[in-house]
């Protein structure tokens, strides 16, 4: 089967569950699939191709603070950077 697989970078990250999200688990069915499910002999493996292996692109972030008297001006103001970046 073809796939894609993409990474952000939080894949290091660890993420704390819950209690009720622990607790909730117990409810939820366990679904077991077997290879003959899914239409695959397991004495066959194939190999694959990877195509392509890069790291993630670095973006430049910033942070800017759009000034104006009032709400309406700061909105023109923020639509205006926005169209001068090429946002909207």
């Amino acid at each position: 089967m073809p796939a894609l697989v993409t990474v952000s970078s939080e894949a290091g990250d660890l993420r704390l569950a819950t209690l009720k999200a622990i607790q909730d688990t117990r409810k939820k069915p366990v679904t077991v699939w077997k290879a003959s499910d899914l239409d695959v002999d397991p004495s066959r493996p194939r190999a694959r191709d990877i195509v392509l292996l890069r790291h993630p692109s670095t973006v430049k972030r910033c942070r800017v603070l759009i000034e104006g008297a009032s709400a309406y001006e700061k909105g023109k103001n923020l639509a205006l950077r926005l169209r001068e970046d090429n946002v909207i």
